[in-house]
């Protein structure tokens, strides 16, 4: 089964995203190198749990009641062949 683009209904390809260094500093011959470029590939989606309190004896009873923490769903990013639009989704 194939994703389609929400904007075009193009074909969805997967795909990695990549951070850049953007510093000013770094000279313009040097943009534009591999090594300057790195893969991300662990970018999560975060839904928030209950905080812990700082009160020590309260933080150990959210422990017994198993309040829950944070969930980290992955996400997968997609890029439209059509109109190239990007899109992340995140996996449970």
């Amino acid at each position: 089964m194939t994703k389609k683009c929400p904007a075009c209904e193009g074909e969805l390809e997967a795909g990695a995203i990549r951070a850049r260094n953007t510093n000013t500093l770094m000279p313009d011959s040097a943009v534009g190198k591999q090594e300057l470029f790195m893969i991300v590939a662990a970018f999560a989606f975060v839904r928030p749990g209950v905080p812990t309190s700082a009160n020590p004896v309260k933080a150990f009873l959210q422990g017994l009641r198993e309040e829950p923490g944070e969930q980290a769903l992955p996400l997968v990013a997609y890029r439209c062949t059509g109109c190239g639009r990007v899109e992340l989704y995140t996996t449970e």
